[in-house]
């Protein structure tokens, strides 16, 4: 699968999101998911300051909703789970860590919980 391709239709994904649901999102990227083990399997980062003060699993089921909608399963599938951050800087500052946390405070959400994932 192309990876250009997947970034076009999270583009697509995103401005859909904000025309239906004035839900902005200032910044996102793909980052190779399992230390880039598995090949075209990432984690999708979003920073979206419109969701401020909504529990985290919240934020992230309404990117996954969206996904599971407007992406296309052969696309979505390379999404191995997702990350919502309330400022493009708090998305960087965990990318720069490979998103290797330890504040114990669980921030992403599986996106195929009850689909079968192919890599």
């Amino acid at each position: 699968m192309d990876t250009d391709t997947l970034v076009e239709a999270l583009k697509q994904m995103f401005l859909k999101l904000y025309n239906n649901k004035h839900i902005k999102v200032d910044a996102f990227l793909l980052a190779p998911a399992y230390g880039g083990m598995i090949n075209n399997a990432f984690i999708l980062g979003v920073s979206t300051p419109s969701l401020k003060g909504m529990d985290s699993f919240d934020k992230a089921d309404v990117f996954i909703d969206m996904l599971h909608t407007y992406v296309p399963k052969e696309q979505r599938s390379k999404i191995d789970r997702i990350r919502v951050y309330a400022s493009k800087e708090e998305l960087i500052k965990h990318a720069k860590s490979d998103f290797d946390d330890n504040s114990g405070e669980l921030l992403e959400r599986p996106v195929h919980e009850l689909e079968e994932m192919k890599y």
